[in-house]
């Protein structure tokens, strides 16, 4: 297997991953990334591509508002 799948940074997940990995929609997703709560790299096409710390990173950003919007 190679090195980069244990690089966690390494970017490797599309919008549509990280859309079921986390439950988040692909426009949510496409917000975060216009508001700069991440930064995802381009593939040769064009494509965002996320690294394990970005998906963190939007999981944590979800849960922090989620959290907002309960406690109101």
């Amino acid at each position: 297997m190679s090195s980069r799948f244990y690089d966690m940074s390494y970017p490797q997940y599309t919008v549509h991953d990280v859309s079921v990995l986390t439950g988040l929609t692909p426009q949510t997703i496409r917000y975060y990334d216009s508001i700069g709560v991440v930064v995802p790299q381009r593939g040769a096409q064009g494509q965002r591509l996320y690294s394990y710390y970005d998906v963190l990173n939007l999981v944590r950003r979800s849960l922090y508002l989620s959290l907002i919007h309960i406690s109101e």
